[in-house]
């Protein structure tokens, strides 16, 4: 209509949908020389005498009637917004939406991978510092009473240790923006190793017998 979309934006919409062998038939059967529909392909040749160099293709697309933008409007086109912090903001979407819940789906997005790689960053970090217990793991596991004993053990040093890297990190980068978080996230870093102080065996105190003699 109006406005001409970028094939950028057209190419983020999902091509949920194929053309099947009625739809080819109405429109490629007679424009296309020297290629055939077979179900929901066209070629130039049978499936069983199929051979390098044939040709068969497919089509796939999108099938949205409606769509909505958050761009800038440049003439009868749209272009991309880069905000002052360098944030891209360039979006289409099948339906109809406002600009706010565009903008609202975003922060969502933007929050859900967040978390998503705040959670994989800590679980790898988890894993490395269990690694570097590895050698232990292997000496006690020819001790059947140690075994399972390292194994709970070098497992919690290993998570408290890992956790608190990973909120460290979180609580340096949120200082300048979130201080009160960040208090409050080395705060926790201290109270997990207190934990882990805590669990600690005391060193025993000699046994002494008064009894003994000499």
């Amino acid at each position: 209509g109006i406005f001409i979309i970028p094939s950028e934006l057209l190419e983020r919409l999902s091509t949920n949908k194929t053309k099947n062998e009625d739809e080819l038939n109405t429109e490629y059967n007679k424009s296309v020389e020297n290629l055939k529909v077979s179900g929901k392909y066209l070629t130039n040749t049978k499936e069983e005498e199929a051979q390098i160099g044939d040709v068969r293709i497919s089509f796939k697309y999108a099938d949205a009637k409606k769509v909505s933008i958050l761009a800038v409007q440049t003439n009868d086109t749209f272009k991309q917004y880069t905000a002052k912090k360098g944030k891209v903001i360039y979006k289409i979407k099948e339906g109809l939406y406002t600009g706010e819940e565009i903008l609202m789906q975003m922060t969502k997005e933007n929050k859900f991978f967040k978390w998503l790689w705040r959670i994989i960053g800590t679980l790898i970090i988890i894993s490395s510092i269990g690694s570097l217990f590895d050698p232990i793991q292997k000496l006690a596991n020819y001790i059947p009473i140690l075994r399972n004993i390292v194994a709970i053990g070098v497992s919690i040093v290993s998570f408290i240790v890992g956790l608190s890297i990973s909120l460290i990190v979180i609580a340096i980068a949120w200082f300048r923006y979130r201080p009160l978080l960040s208090i409050a996230l080395i705060a926790i870093v201290i109270a997990l190793f207190i934990f882990l102080k805590m669990k600690k065996p005391n060193n025993p105190n000699p046994i002494t017998d008064s009894n003994t003699k000499e």
